[in-house]
């Protein structure tokens, strides 16, 4: 299937993605994908997405944000909803999280591992950034997956902030292809092999890394129509820092945090 080749894809590239029953035989019919795609579109009851309440320090700020969960099979997701903004922003995001998620997931079988959570990193009146963590170990891949992706939610209008928006990718690029001016946690052998990617891959290229990194962060304005293929990395925001997502082969992790100084 299509959608499944596509989430295969992403996950031997490390790129981007992201039901539970009451019903005591959903078991029986999950390895009807079409059957899994109709349970996701429709509308959701108690018994399918559980909202546990569990909110996050507010920050002194007038929302919080709460944990919803959603289980079936071996999937389980856990994903962020805001409360207490009730305006256009709190409903268009609430909307396109919840949306984009269990999308992300409808072509999955019952063999298919696939586990999500969420870091809230910056809660102020003008920004939320979240940080998707997933995990994946699809039927028939040879290995498991790590990857990442980001919500990068401008409250003043709604808009998912992206890099190239910051100005600052220019100088992202000419400090990455220096190999200066950051860190990657990790031991050092991680370290420098971070650096030799960077160095072998783009081999001193800042139009091709700028490229890459002109094109990290979801476009909100697309709504769902994404190429899965088409993002290369994300980025989010904590402490007052730019950390940037960068995928990368398997035997590096998969997926590299890397803290813009």
């Amino acid at each position: 299937m299509k959608n499944k080749k596509i989430i295969f894809s992403i996950i031997m590239t490390s790129l981007l993605i992201t039901c539970g029953c009451g019903n005591n035989n959903s078991n029986d019919k999950v390895e009807n994908n079409t059957s899994i795609s109709e349970t996701v579109k429709e509308p959701y009851d108690e018994n399918e997405v559980i909202d546990t309440n569990d909110d996050i320090d507010n920050q002194n700020v007038s929302y919080t944000i709460k944990k919803k969960s959603y289980t079936k099979n071996k999937i389980s997701i856990e994903y962020p909803q805001i409360s207490g903004l009730d305006n256009d922003v709190q409903e268009k995001w609430n909307k396109f999280i919840e949306d984009y998620t269990l999308k992300n997931i409808k072509e999955l079988s019952a063999n298919d591992v696939y586990e999500e959570n969420y870091e809230v990193k910056t809660e102020s009146d003008k920004l939320i950034s979240i940080l998707v963590n997933t995990y994946t170990n699809i039927d028939g891949s040879p290995y498991p997956s790590s990857y990442k992706r980001t919500y990068n939610i401008d409250l003043t209008n709604g808009n998912n902030v992206r890099i190239k928006d910051s100005g600052k990718v220019a100088e992202y690029v000419s400090n990455l292809i220096e190999g200066k001016n950051y860190t990657v946690d990790g031991d050092n052998d991680l370290k420098d092999a971070f650096k030799e990617y960077i160095s072998s891959t783009y081999n001193a290229n800042k139009e091709e890394l700028t490229e890459t990194i002109n094109n990290y962060d979801l476009d909100v304005d697309k709504e769902l129509d994404y190429d899965y293929g088409y993002f290369k990395g994300y980025s989010y925001y904590e402490n007052g820092k730019t950390i940037l997502c960068m995928n990368v082969p398997h035997a590096l992790g998969d997926c590299i945090e890397v803290t813009m100084d």
